[in-house]
């Protein structure tokens, strides 16, 4: 998926990058986002570092303009006590512009991360795939893949001299 975000670009492309100090590192409990509690942010890759985060956590989620985005699915306890749980409304005001997007459609992915942890043909754990934006059966004779559901959607106005 790919979105146009004023003159920015939006991509949910699979990838596995190394995580660079501004990226962000979105933080989520159910539809409830964690910021830092001094500034009211989003946390980056430095931050998680200093809150004694392990890059083994890390699930790589979407990319803006070589920003990248990673989540993490089960967030320790001893991080989650010095973050400020918000609810994800406060996204809509998060600033540059191009980072509401990009932090709304990080908790969509999230959330389908977390509603696919166990397959649905045996019931076995799903883990984040290697090689592709998916989740994989650890089921050795299940070996199941989910996809993301994609919803596209198209606005249009079509104009006839000076009417919509």
């Amino acid at each position: 998926m790919i979105q146009e975000i004023g003159q920015h670009m939006l991509s949910t492309e699979f990838a596995k990058p190394k995580p660079k100090a501004t990226d962000f590192v979105l933080l989520f409990e159910h539809t409830d986002v964690f910021l830092l509690p001094e500034t009211g942010t989003l946390p980056t890759y430095r931050d998680w570092c200093a809150l004694g985060g392990s890059d083994e956590l890390l699930v790589h989620m979407l990319e803006v303009d070589g920003i990248q985005f990673f989540t993490v699915l089960d967030l320790p306890e001893d991080i989650r006590s010095q973050l400020k749980k918000d609810v994800s409304r406060c996204l809509r005001t998060a600033q540059p512009r191009w980072l509401r997007l990009a932090a709304v459609t990080g908790l969509h992915l999230y959330q389908w991360f977390q509603t696919h942890r166990f397959c649905g043909v045996c019931g076995a754990p799903m883990r984040p795939d290697a090689k592709e934006l998916a989740m994989r059966c650890t089921n050795e004779d299940c070996h199941s893949v989910t996809y993301p559901t994609v919803c596209p959607a198209v606005i249009v106005g079509v104009r006839n001299g000076d009417r919509i």
